[in-house]
């Protein structure tokens, strides 16, 4: 949680990853797999009215106030895998 929301955070070789809305059953520090699931988009709180149900936040920074695009990370095309 961050500020009231739900926020996933990933480190990968010095690249902080954030994904908001999201929700996930992973423990601080574990461990992840490329390719592995990680989390589920979590539908927007009531006062996040900008947000429609599905729509995902994803930051990443490489140091405290340095953003970068996150779409540079991606090797190939991505993918987005719906649940049924």
């Amino acid at each position: 949680m961050l500020a009231g929301r739900e926020v996933l955070s990933i480190d990968c070789s010095g690249i902080h990853s954030t994904f908001e809305p999201a929700t996930s059953s992973l423990h601080i520090g574990e461990a992840v797999q490329r390719g592995q699931r990680i989390g589920e988009v979590a539908p927007p709180k009531q006062e996040d009215s900008h947000m429609r149900k599905g729509d995902l936040h994803w930051g990443a920074k490489v140091s405290r106030y340095r953003y970068i695009n996150p779409l540079r990370m991606l090797q190939g095309h991505p993918r987005l895998k719906t649940l049924q």
